[in-house]
């Protein structure tokens, strides 16, 4: 695995361009919208909001520092 990390560095990273300026954005918005239609129906459990946050967090990392694993 680690030969093909070094062999593709955006395997875990974001790719500059498109990735990074509508596809981050938009997955987030939709985390969000998911997030807040399970809220409203009243169907989201602990678990299930632990997993959105997780995700969320994820995804505004990769898109802060490059890389989902980053911390600040």
């Amino acid at each position: 695995m680690d030969i093909g990390v070094e062999a593709n560095p955006y395997h875990y990273k974001v790719t500059p361009g498109k990735e990074r300026e509508i596809n981050l954005p938009l997955s987030i918005a939709s985390i969000d919208m998911g997030l807040a239609m399970a809220r409203k129906l009243g169907v989201l459990t602990p678990e299930a909001e632990s997993a959105y946050f997780e995700a969320r967090e994820k995804h505004v990392r990769l898109m802060k520092y490059g890389d989902y694993r980053a911390s600040e």
